[in-house]
């Protein structure tokens, strides 16, 4: 889409980007999401055969890689060595076989093994916004940044599209 339109609007949208990240404020627009469901298989009466996604703008797209770009590094810096999910290069798969040959170790030499996993499915959904501002700023994220992503998250509007109508924009919470 920037590439199509010319220097001018990538010129455009890095001064917009650059005032986004200097003073926290986000253009309403790029805070709107439109909700649409996505058949999957099964019985389409039933709503978990559905998925859902959220469509947004595609300037809010670049400036929320620009942020995904700027927290990798702190991110990296803080995740421990053996976390595997959502990190390149890495496999939970690989996480699990890992487990498996270690678990086949144990029971080698010891009779009983007790082991639980936990299934974060949606935890993204779930993050509690009032403890994440502070853990941020305890592992020393640039403030800037953390007011940058906390009123996105204040400010951010969604709308269901269902039967061609958009239903009223409502604040959201989560990821």
């Amino acid at each position: 889409m920037v590439q199509a339109e010319g220097e001018a609007t990538i010129d455009m949208l890095l001064l917009i980007c650059n005032k986004i990240l200097q003073t926290g404020v986000w253009s309403k627009p790029w805070t709107k999401s439109l909700v649409i469901t996505l058949p999957k298989k099964g019985n389409l009466k039933l709503c978990q055969n559905y998925r859902t996604i959220s469509l947004i703008r595609h300037p809010s797209k670049v400036m929320l890689k620009v942020i995904l770009n700027r927290l990798k590094p702190e991110a990296e810096k803080i995740i421990a060595e053996e976390q595997a999910g959502f990190r390149p290069g890495r496999s939970t798969v690989e996480q699990i076989c890992n487990v498996r040959i270690l678990m086949k170790k144990y029971l080698q030499h010891q009779p009983e093994l007790h082991y639980v996993f936990i299934d974060f499915k949606k935890a993204f959904d779930r993050v509690w916004h009032e403890a994440l501002w502070p853990t941020m700023r305890k592992y020393n994220i640039n403030s800037n940044l953390i007011r940058v992503i906390d009123n996105l998250y204040n400010k951010a509007t969604s709308s269901v599209f269902c039967n061609n109508n958009i239903g009223d924009w409502l604040t959201t919470v989560g990821m």
